[in-house]
C-alpha cells in the first residue's frame, strides 16, 4: 500500500449534509430556519464535547435529539409535529456536494480503502449513507460509540489503527469539515485535510491540518 491507500473521512459535516433537514422545511422562512440549523448543530457539537469531558456517556441521537430540542426553544418553536419531521430527516441525509465523485475517483483511480470515522452511531451512519448511495464506496465504519466517548478524544482517531492495510499515523489520509475534528486529527499524527467552506480562518490552537482546502471536489487524489 502507498500513503495516499488509506483514506478516512468524517461523516456529519463533511460527507453528510447537516442541514439538508431544516432546508427541506424552511419554504417561506428560510433564514430564521438557517439560523436554527445553526444552532442544532452547535449544541450537537457541544453535547458532545460536554459528555465526553463529563464520562458520562449519552449516545449520539439522544444528543442530536436535545440539541434539536434546545435550537426549537431558542428561537421560540415549538409543538412535536416539527421536531419529529426534522428527527425522521436527519436520518436520511443528502451527501454533500462533491462527496460522491470524489470517493468515486478514489475507488476508480487509485483503489481506495476508504473509512468512516464519526461520532454518530455506527448503524444510524450505515442508514444515511445507504439512503444517500455513498455506502456504494466505503468500506469501514469506524463510531466513537465503541469507547462510549467521542471525538476529539484520541482514543477515537486511534480507531483508524485497526483499519486493513494500516502502517502508520501518517499515511492516513483524514478528510474533516470541522476544523476542531481535522486540527485534533493532525495533533494526533495524521495527514488532516480540512475543507474550509468560503473564507473561514483557521483555528487559532492546536495543530493545523497538513492540507486546507474550500470544497471537497479540490481535495487531490
Amino acid at each position: 500500500m502507498t500513503a495516499s491507500d488509506i483514506w478516512v473521512f468524517d461523516a456529519y459535516g463533511t460527507l453528510l449534509d447537516v442541514h439538508a433537514a431544516v432546508r427541506a422545511l424552511s419554504a417561506g422562512d428560510e433564514e430564521r430556519w438557517a439560523a436554527i440549523s445553526r444552532t442544532w448543530r452547535e449544541k450537537q457539537l457541544a453535547y458532545t464535547w460536554l459528555t465526553a469531558a463529563s464520562g458520562h456517556y449519552l449516545d449520539f441521537a439522544s444528543l442530536t435529539e436535545r440539541a434539536l430540542d434546545y435550537a426549537l426553544l431558542r428561537h421560540g418553536e415549538s409543538g412535536t409535529t416539527i421536531r419529529d419531521a426534522l428527527l425522521s430527516a436527519y436520518e436520511t441525509l443528502p451527501a454533500t456536494d462533491g462527496a460522491h465523485h470524489l470517493l468515486h475517483r478514489l475507488k476508480e483511480e487509485c483503489s481506495a480503502t476508504i473509512a468512516i470515522l464519526t461520532n454518530g452511531g455506527a448503524e444510524a451512519t450505515q442508514r444515511a449513507i445507504k439512503a444517500n448511495g455513498l455506502s456504494t464506496w466505503i468500506d469501514v465504519i469506524l463510531s466513537a460509540e465503541t469507547l462510549r466517548t467521542y471525538k476529539p478524544d484520541p482514543r477515537v482517531y486511534a480507531l483508524v489503527e485497526t483499519i486493513p492495510g494500516f502502517q502508520t499515523r501518517g499515511d492516513i489520509r483524514f478528510v474533516s469539515a470541522n476544523a476542531w475534528d481535522a486540527y485534533h486529527a493532525s495533533a494526533f499524527g495524521l495527514h488532516a485535510i480540512w475543507i474550509s467552506g468560503e473564507g473561514e480562518p483557521g483555528e487559532q490552537v492546536a495543530k493545523r491540518p497538513t492540507q486546507t482546502v474550500a470544497r471537497l471536489g479540490e481535495v487531490g487524489v
